[in-house]
């Protein structure tokens, strides 16, 4: 949808992408403290893109098993991403509302999370859409809230299915960690998306 009441005044919607995609090239070229802050920025602006660190996490964890200490890489990568939090959290105390502005973000993305989308992505969907959401056999457009009942519908299957969603992200886990394992840090990265995918449901201009 390219129509102004979906996009218009979202100038910022992708900011998180160009500062996972600039953090990756900084781990290409070695600036692990720069790639570590940006990758902070995405993570305190969007919380998802956190994601992007269990790659080089888990290369970091093979090169200190087989080197028997921390690579200087990782420490610089933490300590940037350390000290973009703390920069993120200063800045976003200091619009007007003090420290309340991250109460009311975490209100704010429990409100969205809580609330099903048709326009969501992610393989939790996999387990719980049917072939009565796909022809929108649940939607009632009698209802002042036409998705009332699909809402519904799909807070149930959630709850009954969390076993099955549990097993598949671990999976997804395990198989990000086997992919990861002898990668470099900025290749391993992108297998955050991964991650992502499999734990989190994003709105589909995320993807």
């Amino acid at each position: 949808s390219g129509r102004f009441d979906w996009v218009g005044g979202a100038f910022l919607r992708q900011d998180w992408l160009a500062a996972a995609g600039v953090a990756v090239c900084l781990m290409r070229r070695k600036a692990f403290l720069g790639a570590g802050a940006l990758l902070a920025y995405a993570t305190m602006v969007r919380v998802f893109p956190g994601a992007f660190l269990v790659g080089p996490l888990i290369v970091g964890i093979r090169q200190t098993a087989e080197n028997r200490r921390i690579p200087n890489w990782l420490i610089r990568l933490g300590t940037g991403f350390l000290l973009g939090i703390f920069v993120c959290l200063l800045a976003g105390t200091l619009t007007g509302r003090g420290p309340r502005a991250w109460t009311e973000f975490k209100t704010n993305l429990d409100k969205h999370h809580g609330t099903w989308l048709t326009n969501n992505v992610g393989l939790e969907n996999i387990l719980l859409y049917d072939s009565d959401t796909l022809s929108r056999k649940d939607v009632d457009f009698s209802l002042p809230e036409p998705w009332l009942h699909w809402q519904a519908k799909m807070d149930r299957l959630h709850e009954e299915r969390r076993p099955w969603f549990i097993g598949a992200f671990a999976l997804m886990l395990l198989a990000t960690a086997m992919a990861s394992w002898r990668h470099p840090p900025d290749r391993a990265a992108v297998f955050g998306s991964v991650v992502v995918f499999s734990g989190v449901i994003l709105t589909c201009y995320y993807w």
